[in-house]
Order: structure tokens, then sequence, then C-alpha cells
């Protein structure tokens, strides 16, 4: 069995940002396309068939409705070790 995480930890965890599922509507419909960080500070979109470089600022926006965090690891000090993907 784990151990439980004491609650003040939990509340504190940091986490990063790894991919995003942006929902673009047309006339004809909608189309989502995902965003995930491909290490060192990159990121790509996925539509369809098609892959390309994109900027971080790029991935956050009002049309991301799906983000997935990793929560970070703690150090023996307690504190995270970030990559800083945004």
């Amino acid at each position: 069995m784990k151990k439980a995480l004491p609650l003040l930890q939990d509340a504190l965890a940091l986490c990063d940002l790894y991919a995003v599922v942006h929902h673009g509507s047309t006339n004809d419909g909608g189309h989502d396309m995902a965003y995930c960080h491909m290490g060192g500070g990159a990121w790509s979109c996925f539509n369809d068939s098609v892959v390309t470089p994109v900027l971080a600022s790029q991935v956050v926006s009002p049309a991301a409705y799906v983000l997935f965090y990793k929560r970070q690891q703690l150090t023996g000090n307690g504190i995270g070790k970030t990559s800083m993907l945004l």
C-alpha cells in the first residue's frame, strides 16, 4: 500500500503542461488539434496527418479545452524539479 501524502504537500504540488487539445470550429463543424511538448521547450501541432512546430505562445489559447499536466517529482527539500515547458 502506498503512503498517503500530506494534504498540504498535495496543495503545493507543481505541474508541467505537456499537451493541449484545441477545438477549431468552422461553418461545416468542428475539428480538434493536439499540441504536444516535444522536449527542450519545443512544441508541435498534430493536425490529422500533418505535424508542424509551433511557438509555446500558440499552445494555450481560448480554443484550448483539454490541458494535460504531469506532476513534478519533489526533491529532498520538497522543491519540484521543473523543465519550464512554457
